[in-house]
């Protein structure tokens, strides 16, 4: 049987079984006591199509990002719209982090695994395909993420591979059971939105912020341009722009151009995502010098000074006790001549630099963004007081709006 059906969206094709019906769709449930009670479960709540009675089941514990819960958390809600299906449970395999959803499409009952991806993925990755087995019986797989983009939407269907995004856009091709939609529709999951203020700053948007702190003109560069400065993918471009816009960093001057603005507040943000979101990230490890006499070398255009080096070397610090080091790319050249021995103690700490050497205060020296949230990151009173003095003397007048 095959029929079309205009849910909200585009042309909807279903074969299979007969499909009539619908149900209220499920809701998450927000409730401060089963949150303290029971930190790491989701709880959804969910009427029963027939009998109209309200039930609150509890979808086990997940382990992932917090996008990837909010995902497996709206999957009840994704299915219960499709005409038909109702009695949407949502558990968690025993041995995996992945999901087996199983629910009754005209009192037939169907199963299937989901695996939710909060990241890109395409057919053609490299990496094994996604499997999923329960008791060694294999089960068939669904790709979910917020919203598929509709060019890899239609590379997954091309490679017969099952999806579902938050938006409703779905493909599912199970024994007894064909369903494919697509739609316009706004996704439950958006990960560019709904955001506060100081989540705005997470990893991929910090190395954006940086580039917008370092060249102002930059927020109307072209997304390419960006992510190339950034290291980061376009879509992520795409949403850290989004971001500043929403939380008013980024708005729209004359002649349709953009402009930074709020650049101290913004600064101050960057700051606080630089250190707990992306600074983790970038750390390479702590390091002590062979010769305890000897004198850390840093290569032109490999390597520059951070924190209290770097604010000792532009005139505003004291003599500094801690050695920051910024690399450009690999860290081998400079742990081999300078003959460094990982120490976790050690005095030496080398981190990633997500900038590029023409954006050097001066040569050999970070950007004095980064050396100002490097020197707050120590939390030593000697250290804050340079970064003050830093502010006062360098940096408060290339933010005034």
């Amino acid at each position: 049987m095959a029929m079309r059906h205009d849910g909200g969206g585009r042309d909807t094709v279903w074969s299979g079984p007969p499909i009539a019906g619908n149900s209220t769709p499920a809701t998450m449930l927000d409730c401060p006591l089963l949150r303290g009670r029971f930190a790491n479960c989701i709880y959804i709540r969910m009427y029963h199509l027939y009998d109209s009675h309200e039930y609150i089941f509890k979808l086990a514990m997940i382990s992932g990002t917090a996008t990837e819960l909010q995902i497996a958390a709206a999957l009840p809600e994704i299915l219960e719209r499709l005409p038909g299906w109702s009695a949407v449970v949502v558990k968690r395999l025993s041995d995996q982090t992945d999901l087996l959803v199983s629910a009754e499409v005209e009192n037939v009952r169907i199963e299937f695994g989901v695996d939710v991806r909060s990241g890109a993925w395409r057919p053609d990755s490299p990496g094994p395909k996604p499997k999923i087995q329960l008791d060694r019986k294999p089960w068939p797989v669904v790709l979910a993420t917020a919203c598929w983009r509709p060019k890899v939407a239609r590379s997954l269907r091309e490679a017969n591979q099952n999806y579902l995004d938050t938006a409703g856009n779905i493909f599912l091709r199970l024994p007894g059971l064909y369903v494919f939609r697509e739609t316009s529709d706004p996704p439950l999951v958006d990960i560019g939105r709904d955001r506060s203020i100081g989540e705005t700053f997470a990893p991929t948007t910090t190395r954006v912020g940086l580039q917008l702190l370092l060249e102002p003109e930059l927020v109307n560069a072209s997304y390419r341009e960006l992510a190339r400065r950034s290291g980061i993918s376009l879509r992520s471009v795409q949403l850290a722009m989004e971001a500043f816009k929403a939380d008013g960093f980024v708005e729209d001057a004359r002649k349709k151009q953009l402009r930074l603005v709020s650049r101290t507040k913004f600064f101050t943000k960057w700051v606080e995502g630089y250190n707990r979101r992306l600074r983790p990230k970038l750390r390479l490890g702590r390091y002590r010098m062979s010769d305890p006499e000897g004198e850390l070398v840093l290569d032109e255009h490999k390597a520059c000074w951070g924190g209290e080096q770097a604010s000792m070397l532009i005139g505003n610090g004291v003599h500094s006790v801690e050695r920051l080091v910024h690399v450009y790319g690999t860290a081998t050249p400079i742990i081999a001549k300078n003959k460094l021995r990982l120490d976790p103690d050690g005095s030496i700490e080398l981190m990633t630099a997500v900038w590029d050497p023409n954006q050097e205060a001066k040569a050999g020296i970070a950007p004095l963004f980064v050396v100002y949230a490097d020197l707050v990151n120590t939390r030593d009173p000697r250290c804050e007081e340079v970064a003050n003095r830093m502010w006062e003397d360098l940096l408060q007048r290339t933010l005034d709006d």
